[in-house]
């Protein structure tokens, strides 16, 4: 009998440590919300450990193309291990395993940005020895011999994340940062303890698709104040919008983030706005991105820190004027812990513009489960935040990538990342969604005259003027705290057995020690 009774209390046992552990890997995994038209996540950096800011494209022929971050363990005490740049392309539904495409590439490249022109050629910009240009044929990407020998776009002095645009006439954009001596006298940043380089914000451009480029210009100008995450845009006129925040310095680490930025240019490049700060003095703003609807609306948002609010500026005049800014409805911004989120939107066939945003539905606190969202703006009003993917467990999403396919349909990558962690363990994700929408074909850019911009008033200094525009604000209470997932019952029957089962190890114990 007391054999029997310890094959009981191994049995139970077991089943105690098995709910805990479906608990813990349920947890831990990514919850799809269903029901909002969102596919399953798919896990798509597959062959290395560690994979992250990855970046997506689809083309012209229906095949979507992910990049990102990857790196090599260390092979020993004095190796640090290889970052490297890997891509994987989806064709007919199926995905290709992952390959290393920057073997041709300077050693240690990292944070690659994609774009597709209207010949189905990817471009790509990345960090490495500089940022870097290359381009590849679309249908041949896969191989790293397709993609051209690359070519140095920016200065000689440390740069970070580049991000590039090429319009309807197959001029390539790109904007970076870039460090520029800071405007100090050495005693001044030996005694203030400075970094004598802060990053500016670049941007050059190529008239004939990547071949040669025009002359790098300048365009926050401000060295004595870190500039960085930088985004640009276009719009249907050929148009170009770009925005970043000030204050914090990637590289040196040095400052903290206080205002974000927007410039544009309505020529294609030749000449520039001055830059329009957003700052507030009883918050911090910080993740800037900028999208248009391919007319004349341009949409900004980015973040506060303090009140945890995604924020968010209208123009209706491609960015002459903007609406005061206002909090996006039923979605709140990740705690400030991590400083390398972003944000990404991108433009559907109708003009609808589409926000993916890591948040939580409620003010988040540090253990807050934090989700990916997806929104919309139709020039108007917002959409219902829709959860792409939800995380309850000890990982968080982060560096979402939008791009439309078609005009119709919706693919999002990003990666995860293990709660303090810095760079072990993150992958990659992807997700789609089809908006039911008819197929538009591919905007074709007719060259036209562009007037010349009205004076602007002067400004205080450091702050451009903005023009309030009425904006119509609807709201209603958001439904994402309701929504079923398929984790919803198990993690429910988990914890109602945890009890059961407990008593029953101790009504086991109890009997046999009493034979």
């Amino acid at each position: 009998m007391k054999e029997r009774w310890l094959v009981f209390v191994v049995v139970v046992t077991s089943l105690a440590v098995g709910v805990l552990s479906l608990n813990t890997v349920l947890g831990s995994a990514p919850v799809h919300a269903q029901g909002n038209g969102w596919s399953d996540p798919v896990w798509l950096s597959t062959n290395t450990p560690s994979s992250w800011f990855p970046d997506v494209a689809a083309d012209s022929q229906g095949r979507v193309h992910v990049v990102w971050d990857s790196a090599y363990p260390p092979k020993g005490p004095d190796d640090s291990g290889v970052g490297t740049t890997m891509y994987a392309v989806r064709r007919d539904g199926e995905w290709s395993e992952p390959n290393d495409i920057a073997t041709h590439l300077p050693s240690g490249v990292s944070r690659p940005a994609l774009a597709v022109d209207g010949m189905d050629r990817l471009h790509m910009v990345l960090r490495g020895g500089g940022v870097r240009y290359t381009q590849a044929p679309a249908a041949d990407a896969w191989s790293a011999q397709a993609w051209w020998p690359s070519h140095r776009v920016s200065g000689l002095n440390t740069t970070y994340t580049p991000d590039l645009v090429v319009d309807g006439k197959g001029m390539v954009h790109v904007v970076w940062e870039e460090w520029v001596p800071v405007e100090l006298s050495p005693e001044e940043i030996f005694l203030q303890r400075r970094s004598p380089y802060l990053a500016d914000v670049f941007y050059r451009r190529s008239p004939d698709g990547g071949r040669h480029w025009d002359p790098p210009v300048n365009l926050s100008n401000t060295p004595n104040v870190g500039s960085g995450r930088v985004h640009i845009a276009l719009d249907g006129g050929g148009g170009i919008h770009v925005g970043w925040d000030e204050g914090w310095d990637r590289t040196s680490l040095e400052g903290e983030p206080e205002a974000v930025a927007y410039v544009h240019s309505l020529d294609g490049g030749t000449t520039w706005s001055e830059p329009l700060i957003f700052t507030e003095t009883t918050d911090t703003y910080a993740q800037m991105t900028v999208e248009t609807n391919g007319t004349d609306g341009v949409l900004l948002v980015w973040r506060t820190l303090t009140s945890n609010r995604l924020l968010y500026a209208w123009s209706a005049d491609r960015g002459v004027t903007f609406s005061d800014p206002r909090p996006i409805p039923g979605i709140f911004a990740r705690p400030w812990i991590s400083p390398f989120d972003a944000y990404d939107m991108a433009t559907d066939g109708s003009g609808n513009i589409h926000l993916v945003a890591v948040g939580a539905s409620a003010v988040p606190t540090p253990t807050t489960p934090l989700a990916l969202y997806h929104l919309a703006w139709n020039g108007e009003r917002w959409s219902y935040p829709e959860i792409v993917a939800w995380y309850p467990g000890p990982e968080n999403p982060e560096w979402p990538r939008i791009a439309v396919e078609g005009g119709r349909r919706l693919h999002v990558v990003w990666f995860t990342r293990p709660e303090g962690v810095s760079s072990e363990g993150v992958q990659v994700w992807y997700s789609e969604r089809d908006l039911g929408l008819e197929i538009t074909p591919a905007p074709t850019w007719t060259p036209t005259a562009t007037p010349p911009s009205p004076p602007s008033p002067t400004p205080p200094p450091g702050l451009h003027a903005i023009t309030p525009t009425p904006m119509p604000e609807t709201f209603a209470p958001s439904p994402v705290e309701s929504l079923y997932t398929e984790m919803d019952d198990l993690q429910r029957l988990g914890i109602a057995l945890l009890p059961v089962v407990g008593l029953l190890v101790a009504v086991g114990v109890v009997l046999l020690r009493r034979r």
